[in-house]
């Protein structure tokens, strides 16, 4: 059939497949998603996810960055809606909005920060995080600017954060947070975090 006569794009067929692919993956699990099956879920033919993705890893480093990019967006939403507070509360609002990112989408939380990819460069996934960390960063470093500590490095104090944040959603999801461990609402975590 000729691309105009109803076929989809290339951009929209890798588009196609990569929220096909994330749906199985939320919906029956990492090993659910695999190259034969994602042509069926996604109603394309048997060698279209093929000529997108190299191999099983590529999918999944793609699905992964997909991922990240739906977290950093969820991140920057909420920053530009805290845009007129102040810098502590926007802090607090886009780290609220990674936890419940990531609540909200658990397998792809697992497969971004999982042991699911090997050490080989993912430089769309990278470059997803980075953007991320980023915002946060500099989120940070006009909250230590108006506390009047002075600019500061934000590195360690928005790692410190970034990896409270990650810890309270990899307990949560792990079934181990709980009201006696003082983990029971994402937001109280967050907010305690962000004020110590």
């Amino acid at each position: 059939m000729a691309r105009g006569a109803g076929t989809r794009t290339p951009g929209g067929t890798r588009r196609t497949l990569l929220r096909a692919a994330g749906e199985m993956l939320e919906g029956e699990g990492l090993e659910a998603v695999t190259l034969r099956g994602l042509a069926a879920a996604a109603g394309v033919s048997r060698t279209a996810p093929y000529r997108h993705f190299a191999d099983k890893e590529d999918l999944l480093a793609s699905v992964a960055a997909d991922g990240m990019g739906a977290l950093r967006r969820a991140m920057t939403r909420a920053a530009e809606g805290a845009a007129s507070e102040r810098p502590g509360v926007r802090v607090e609002a886009v780290l609220i909005a990674y936890a419940e990112a990531a609540l909200a989408r658990p397998a792809h939380y697992r497969l971004i920060f999982g042991a699911g990819l090997s050490g080989r460069e993912h430089p769309e996934l990278t470059a997803e995080g980075t953007a991320a960390f980023d915002l946060l960063a500099g989120l940070v470093r006009e909250a230590h600017a108006a506390r009047s500590e002075g600019p500061g490095s934000p590195i360690a104090p928005a790692g410190l954060l970034w990896s409270t944040v990650h810890g309270m959603v990899d307990l949560t999801l792990s079934g181990h947070a709980s009201a006696e461990k003082g983990l029971a609402d994402p937001r109280a975590v967050v907010r305690l975090a962000v004020t110590q």
